[in-house]
């Protein structure tokens, strides 16, 4: 990261490059902080979250920064996460995280699978979180496992082994009564397996815990500018958006878009890349150097991965590829706010 930022002119994959060193200084330091605030005592949290919009949010911001090690991350949410859980959200989160994290550093394959479910117990009001998270390279022998999974501290440093976050995750779920299982995945590469029982919270409606209002939909209120050349489909995201809560305005080329910003205050910027006039990237740069900082989510049939590289180099805050579902719409949007970069219902 510090040869890059001396480089006095930066291509697309320096910057890309410059993003993937950042990613990885950000997990030694969060490792670092998880390590620091479970040493301190940091009291376990019990909090209401829907635990499948956890997972699709994690996807959401998860996804780019696996494309850039090279990895295809997959999702599959049951039904049955779609109820209200009473935990540590945090620390829950963090333990999803690091187990992704270190399935892609160490495995030798090209895709990540997280699977999310609950399952029944003697209790009516508890349920059991399943999470699975598996890869496809050779996968990890126990031994190794067992390493990566040893505490490191002052006294107790394994050589060349750096898989802080996964002994993170190991101590976090036994803190909270859960286990952690490591097996052989028949993806061909390793699969660990997160148990946690906790309970179902069956009373008032959820609240943001950022703005303590009701949730609602995630995109309730927000202000979007629908940009995509095909009519039909303009329309189709229209009604989605609509029906979602949204206030949406549309542009069906470059030009109007430029216009209707300048023009209109605007929360979020859902941009299609089948734009008459100039290419989305473009347009994407044009809007970062002229300090335009409207959260945009770029769409893209393309997968050639290097041109989603370069969208998220020249400013765009998440990319989607086609075909879009609603949860990619959903994971995205609460994705910009969590990050805070983008306000639910606030005017400019």
């Amino acid at each position: 990261l510090s040869v890059l930022t001396m480089k006095e002119n930066l291509g697309d994959d320096d910057r890309v490059n410059m993003r993937d060193a950042a990613e990885q200084l950000l997990l030694v330091i969060d490792n670092l902080r998880a390590t620091h605030e479970q040493a301190e005592g940091r009291p376990i949290s019990n909090e209401t979250f829907q635990l499948s919009m956890l997972a699709q949010q994690l996807r959401a911001q998860m996804a780019p920064v696996f494309q850039n090690l090279g990895f295809e991350l997959f999702t599959d949410i049951h039904p049955s996460a779609e109820g209200f859980f009473i935990g540590d959200k945090f620390r829950l989160r963090t333990i999803l995280s690091n187990l992704l994290r270190n399935s892609a550093y160490y495995s030798d394959g090209h895709r990540l699978w997280l699977t999310v479910k609950a399952e029944n117990t003697v209790r009516r009001d508890v349920l059991r979180v399943v999470a699975e998270v598996e890869d496809n390279g050779h996968g990890l022998s126990q031994e190794l496992v067992e390493r990566l999974m040893r505490k490191a501290g002052k006294h107790s440093v394994t050589p060349g082994v750096t898989g802080l976050g996964l002994w993170v995750a190991q101590d976090w779920i036994e803190q909270l009564g859960g286990k952690l299982e490591h097996t052989s995945s028949a993806r061909g590469g390793s699969k660990f397996r997160l148990e946690l029982e906790l309970k179902v919270d069956t009373g008032k409606e959820y609240q943001d815990d950022n703005q303590g209002v009701n949730v609602g939909t995630p995109w309730e209120e927000v202000r979007v500018l629908l940009a995509d050349g095909d009519a039909a489909l303009r329309r189709t995201f229209s009604e989605l958006l609509v029906q979602n809560g949204a206030y949406v305005q549309e542009a069906a080329s470059s030009a109007h878009i430029i216009d209707i910003l300048e023009m209109n205050a605007t929360d979020l910027l859902l941009l299609d890349d089948n734009l008459p006039g100039m290419a989305v990237e473009k347009l994407v740069e044009l809007l970062r150097t002229n300090q335009n900082t409207v959260p945009i989510i770029a769409i893209t049939g393309d997968t050639i991965k290097q041109l989603q590289h370069r969208l998220l180099a020249v400013g765009a805050d998440v990319v989607i590829r086609k075909p879009v579902r609603e949860s990619d719409l959903n994971a995205a949007i609460n994705t910009l706010v969590t990050m805070g970069r983008m306000r639910r219902g606030q005017h400019h």
